[in-house]
């Protein structure tokens, strides 16, 4: 994500770039509804870990719940933070404000990580269908609106990632479907 930053926030370069594929992207909008980017707000984040945990203790896999919640709520929070300190300069004159990273995009992909932690793995490929059609429509639209540009649905990306990588590295194991396991 440093290096996503570095080059495309940070170099004319690099805006130039993303100011020219945002342009492009407007005049070809796909989807003309703004739904997706509606449903993302506080009140939904934290019903949606309340889901993921109550999914998580009727599966008796509290533990993993618990991870799969942290997964979505640091995911926001660092969102929320890298935009306040990551300042983009208008060294290109961009008419976007600093956006880096997306935190629609980020939500949307903690949450489809979050979700297939704690879903019973016969019902995976579904969830991330679901989820991953989700997630990009959320990226597309944000794009599109010229909410963010494209290096911030990366960033987004990268975010989620991280904390999905460390509670997978650090904490509970997730249901792998193991012979013998309920």
């Amino acid at each position: 994500m440093p290096s996503v930053y570095a080059v495309a926030v940070l170099t004319p370069l690099g805006q130039r770039v993303e100011d020219a594929a945002l342009g492009g992207v407007r005049e070809s909008d796909l989807f003309g509804s703004d739904t997706a980017l509606n449903v993302i707000s506080v009140p939904v984040i934290l019903l949606l870990v309340v889901v993921i945990a109550a999914v998580a203790f009727a599966r008796r896999r509290l533990a993993v719940g618990l991870g799969a919640g942290f997964v979505v709520l640091a995911s926001a929070a660092t969102s929320t933070l890298l935009k306040r300190i990551a300042e983009r300069p208008e060294i290109a004159q961009s008419t976007t404000p600093n956006s880096f990273p997306s935190g629609h995009a980020t939500i949307a992909l903690a949450a489809l990580f979050a979700v297939l932690m704690v879903t019973p793995r016969r019902f995976r490929p579904l969830v991330l269908l679901v989820g991953a059609v989700y997630a990009v429509f959320v990226a597309n639209q944000t794009v599109v609106y010229g909410w963010h540009r494209v290096s911030d649905i990366i960033g987004a990306c990268a975010v989620a990632l991280f904390w999905l990588g460390l509670v997978r590295a650090v904490g509970p194991q997730v249901d792998r479907g193991a012979p013998g396991r309920p």
